[in-house]
This record gives C-alpha cells, sequence and structure tokens, in this order.
C-alpha cells in the first residue's frame, strides 16, 4: 500500500536522460495545454511501448521530461513539468488519435462528444444531471483486437480536476491531469441552487456541480507530475475490460499488493474515490463513488477507510471531527472509528470527540439511543437505510448496536459519559424478536426484518474480540433471511418475516410519508427491498464468526452476484429485475478487507478470493 501514496507522500522521482523528439505511427501523443493557448504537442509516443523510452524538451520555458517503462501486462508512463523561475499554469493529456476505433469509458461506448470527470467541486451538489461523470479516469478505445487503454492514478493525486475528454467528431480522445472547463455534450446547470421534492434537512442547500478550467501551477520548488498506466486489453465485453482496468490499476498502484480480483477492485475503488478534502477540514477525504463524489459521507468513508492505509484513513477522520454531526448514526460511527484510530496509534482530537460522547449522551434516555433530530425535522433519514421513517420515539436496532460499541469505546479511551454501555448492550440484545425468531429493524417497527441488525455485532469481534449477540439469536436471524429474505438477487434489505415485500405503510409512520412512497418507488428497487452489498455481506460474515460454517458458501455465492453482473461490485441489485447500480460502490471495499484479516489472523480461508478470481478467469469463456 505504500506504492500507493507516493505521488501524495514523498514527491517526485525525476528522469535522467534525454532522446530526440520521436517520429512515430503511433495514434498516442502527449499534449501540454496552458490557459488561453492551443494545445501544444511535446512529442508522439513509440509504436512500441513494450521498450523503455525517455524524452526531455522545453517548451514555452517549462522543462518537460516524459518517460515511458515497461511492466508486465502494461506501460506506465510519467511526465513531469517544471520551472527554475517564474510561473506557468498547466495540465497535460495522453491523447489518442483514433482513426479506425470506439471510443469507451469504465461504464461502456462513448457515442458522441463529451468529457467525463470525478468531482463536481460543490460540496452541496447532492446529485447533478449535467455533468458525465465516471468512477475511474481512464479512456479506451476498441478496434477488431480488443482495446488499447489508459489510466491515470486517483484524482487526488490532482487537486480533484482530473478529466477525460472524448471529441468524437475529431476522433480524438485525451486523458488528462487538468480540466478545459468545456462541455462539448452534457450542459451544466448554472442555477445557485436546485429545488427537489425531498425530504430534505430544513437547512439542506441543493446545488447543480460545477465544471471549471483548472491548470496546475509550476514553479521552483513546485512540479507537476502526471502518471499512469498504458495497456492492450483483449477484452470483448465490459465485464472484461472493467477487470482488465481494474487489475492492472492495483498492480501498479498498489505495488503488486492485490493480485486476487476482488483485492484489485476493491483496491482500485478505495483509491479512485479519494479525494482532496475541498473544505480544508482535512487534507484528504474519502467519497462514497462517483455518483456521490461532491462530499465525504461519514458511514462510506468509515467503511471505506478499511481498504485506506491507517494514516490516510486518521486524515479522512479529521473531517469528522472537526464539528459534531448528529445525522443518522454519524455521531456513533464517528466515536468507533475514532477507536480504531486510537487503538493504532495515530493522533485523534480527543477534545473534539468527547464533544461527540456528550452529545450522544444528549440522545439516549435509559440507555437507549433516538436518533431523530429536532432541528432536521426528518423522520426518515435516521440510519444507514435512510428512506424508511420512524417515529420519534422508535429506536432503530442498527443504531441500538453501535450505541453500544461507542460508548464502551468512550469508556476505554477514559472519555466522559452519562450512559452505561452493559445495559444499552442490554436493550441491544433484548430487541430480539423471538416469536419471529429475528432481530427487527427497530423496537417499534418489529414486524420488519433485515441483515443490518446484526452489523454492529460483527463489529464487536473485529475491534473487542468479543460478540455482542448470542449465537443462538444470530442462528435464528441467519436461518430466517436464508430461508425467506433471501432471492436469486441477493436478501431484501427489509421485508415482512415471511420473505414479502413492505407494504408501503410501513414505510410511513403516522402523519409522515417516507422517501420511500413519496418516490412510488417500486418493489425490489433500492431501500424498497433491493439488496446491497455491504449489508448482506457484513450480516453473512457476523454469522460465520458465530460459528455456521455454510455462511462462508452464502457470502461467497453473494460476492459473485456483482462479479457475475458487471464485472465489479455495486451499490445494489433490484431484486426484482436483477438490475446493478452504481459500479464501484466505496463501502463495498470493506468486505474485502474484513475477510483477508480474517484470512490473515488464520480465521477464514482464500477461498471466497479464489472464487471470484475463478469468475473473473471465466469472463474470457462466456
Amino acid at each position: 500500500m505504500k506504492r500507493l501514496y507516493i505521488p501524495l507522500i514523498a514527491g517526485i522521482t525525476m528522469l535522467a536522460g534525454c532522446s530526440g523528439k520521436n517520429n512515430s505511427s503511433s495514434p498516442w501523443s502527449l499534449m501540454l495545454q496552458q490557459p488561453g493557448k492551443a494545445a501544444l504537442e511535446i512529442i508522439q509516443l513509440p509504436a512500441d511501448l513494450s521498450k523503455p523510452f525517455e524524452y526531455s524538451s522545453d517548451a514555452d520555458g517549462i522543462h518537460i521530461r516524459f518517460s515511458l517503462q515497461p511492466k508486465t501486462g502494461y506501460t506506465v508512463f510519467k511526465v513531469v513539468a517544471t520551472k527554475e523561475s517564474g510561473q506557468a499554469n498547466v495540465f497535460f493529456s495522453l491523447q489518442n488519435n483514433y482513426a479506425n476505433a470506439v471510443p469507451y469509458n469504465f461504464d461502456g461506448e462513448v457515442k458522441g462528444p463529451e468529457i467525463y470527470r470525478q468531482s463536481r467541486h460543490d460540496i452541496n451538489a447532492w446529485t447533478v444531471k449535467g455533468i458525465a461523470e465516471q468512477a475511474v479516469p481512464v479512456i479506451a478505445l476498441k478496434n477488431d483486437l480488443g482495446y488499447t487503454v489508459a489510466l491515470n492514478g486517483s484524482p487526488a493525486l490532482y487537486d480533484n480536476f482530473t478529466s477525460q475528454a472524448f471529441y468524437t467528431n475529431e476522433k480524438i480522445a485525451q486523458l488528462s491531469s487538468g480540466d478545459n472547463g468545456k462541455s462539448p455534450g452534457l450542459q451544466p446547470d448554472t442555477a445557485k441552487t436546485l429545488k427537489m421534492d425531498y425530504n430534505a434537512d430544513k437547512t439542506q442547500i441543493f446545488a447543480p456541480g460545477k465544471v471549471l478550467p483548472y491548470y496546475h501551477t509550476v514553479k521552483a520548488a513546485q512540479p507537476h507530475q502526471f502518471e499512469g498506466i498504458i495497456f492492450a486489453s483483449k477484452a470483448t465485453t465490459q465485464q472484461q475490460l472493467r477487470r482488465d482496468i481494474n487489475q492492472n490499476a492495483a498492480d501498479h498502484f498498489s505495488n503488486g499488493k492485490y493480485s486476487d480480483y476482488f483485492g484489485a477492485v476493491s483496491f482500485t475503488t478505495a483509491y479512485m474515490n479519494l479525494r482532496i478534502n475541498e473544505t480544508g477540514k482535512s487534507k484528504y477525504w474519502v467519497v462514497p463513488s462517483v455518483e456521490y463524489n461532491n462530499t465525504q459521507y461519514c458511514r462510506d468513508a468509515f467503511w471505506i477507510a478499511n481498504m485506506l492505509p491507517p494514516d490516510i484513513a486518521s486524515d479522512c477522520l479529521k473531517n469528522e471531527l472537526d464539528s459534531v454531526n448528529m445525522y443518522a448514526e454519524y455521531p456513533l460511527i464517528t466515536v468507533i472509528w475514532a477507536y480504531k484510530a486510537w487503538k493504532q496509534k495515530n493522533p485523534v482530537n480527543m477534545a473534539n470527540l468527547q464533544k461527540y460522547v456528550t452529545a450522544i449522551d444528549g440522545h439516549s434516555r435509559n440507555n437507549y439511543y433516538y436518533s431523530y433530530n429536532d432541528y432536521d425535522g426528518r423522520l426518515d433519514f435516521q440510519y444507514w437505510n435512510d428512506l424508511i421513517a420512524f417515529d420519534t420515539t422508535d429506536v432503530v436496532t442498527y443504531n441500538q448496536g453501535f450505541y453500544a460499541l461507542a460508548i464502551q469505546a468512550a469508556k476505554e479511551m477514559g472519555l466522559k459519559t452519562t450512559s452505561d454501555p452493559a445495559k444499552a448492550l442490554t436493550n441491544y440484545q433484548q430487541m430480539f424478536n423471538s416469536a419471529g425468531g429475528f432481530y427487527p429493524i427497530s423496537k417499534k417497527k418489529n414486524s420488519i426484518m433485515g441483515p443490518d441488525p446484526v452489523v454492529p455485532d460483527l463489529l464487536s469481534q473485529l475491534y473487542f474480540n468479543k460478540p455482542m449477540l448470542d449465537t443462538k439469536s444470530v442462528t435464528q436471524h441467519y436461518k430466517r433471511l436464508v430461508k425467506y429474505s433471501k432471492t436469486g438477487n441477493g436478501f431484501k434489505v427489509v421485508s415482512l418475516p415471511d420473505g414479502k415485500f413492505l407494504p408501503d405503510s410501513l414505510y410511513d409512520v403516522k402523519g409522515y410519508q417516507s422517501q420511500v412512497t413519496r418516490a412510488k418507488m417500486p418493489d425490489g428497487q433500492y431501500c424498497k427491498g433491493g439488496s446491497y452489498f455491504l449489508y448482506d455481506n457484513l450480516f453473512l460474515i457476523d454469522a460465520y464468526l458465530h460459528g455456521i460454517k455454510e455462511a462462508a458458501g452464502e457470502l461467497a455465492w453473494r460476492v459473485s452476484l456483482d462479479f457475475t453482473k458487471g464485472g465489479t461490485t455495486f451499490e445494489c441489485l433490484n431484486t426484482v429485475t436483477g438490475e446493478p447500480w452504481k459500479p464501484n460502490m466505496g463501502w463495498n471495499v470493506a468486505i474485502y478487507a474484513i475477510w483477508k484479516q480474517l484470512v490473515d489472523s488464520g480465521k477464514a480461508d482464500r477461498t471466497l478470493f479464489e472464487t471470484i478470481d475463478k469468475l473473473a478467469e471465466n469472463y474470457n469463456k462466456n
């Protein structure tokens, strides 16, 4: 993992040597981009990328060094711009002039002029319709032999301004370290705010996002470096192409640490979701996915952090500790995340953490945790499954378990709390529906079952080396979900005890309509009975750690579902249609990280990883 962040941490590795400008039949060129000037071709790359190559030149007072370094399966390109005096504003584009090829990005064929981006540069841009985005900064050109592919490193290396331009009329594709601010396809909304029919926080602002030009400043002791890989793929399907993108990106940017395919997908997902924190509360933060790339979401970041180096994860935590955020289960997660950082001996702002614990105490009564916020007014958005509503006196089972863990962690860290972790734990345990044989999603909605109520129990086993729940009740919960909630497309996130979809009325509470029913969401989609990769698999790992050995087989089946559908993992699957949604969803990486931890500690074997490797190999046969 150290190799991944060399550009972030250790700076620039300078090239040596110089060669004359190359005359080549290659479609690849290196372009220098400057504001107000036409793009300048610096070098046409050699036709043969399997040999080392170095080149240096001066352009507009900027010294440029370029190199190609072949590796197994791909070639690394690296370009560095330096300036001894004065200042220049630049970015680089790796350009392909594709006369007889079809352009593709991570999501499929590009059929018209467009520039894809990884950031919308506005923390209030929760959802956008006028900015084209893709999860991985990649361009691919398909011909009869397969694909030629180029991708660069994390957007965090480039101040979040990576862009990928497809000028389909001119048959030019560009992979860039900056942004020219143009929009040849989708046109960004220029309104300052958006009006949305949504159960929104009373103070919440929705913005359409921004497309901005951005050139990196180059001056003495401040170079600009652009690095990535170029490779050929024999893929014939989107699954195969994503496999090769994820595998090669992980191999290079993790320095070969993740050779199995599940690990490669997880690494690439976490790495490509890393961003510079545009609020300045920390250096880095990590976004949930390209669909939510405006800001760090505490719960998503907590799970993604399992795949990040501890120092980077700790830096992302700083964003949450900057000020107390009482939204949903965020304060509980923040304390547990801080506990993990504290155990790893990373710095934690204990004064700010104490403010969180005090605020948590203020939301508890009789050692039950109540997530409703008066300032907010929403009865949904009380925990991760945010489209179902709970009344103000209800207790969400998932939150209660996290509350018990957070208070236990606070005690161990020497923080002051008026809550009793033992009583909070007992309250969590007693939420079990003994008549039905499952843990319901809340104290009052105790006829609704789903995978997530046992997630705190898993974290207790991982962080405190002991379960919160007894094996008998967890076994009952597991067996009931496998028998009734399991579909051919995963486990329903919520269902009736007999596995049927909930009636709309159970998503609402008296006098309040939940977002599910406001949106008239169909059964099987998203929070209305869809299947979530993360929560399905956390539930199955918890069952496995309770000695339910067949849960390992269910885990392999559930993980394989996503890889079968798209060569990666998704936020959720529609349990009716099987349609996947949101590829390379960030929080899913926690499943790999947790299972890898169990494998390394001798508590699990590598069968899951081998299963996904075989599945990836079979992409070529399908």
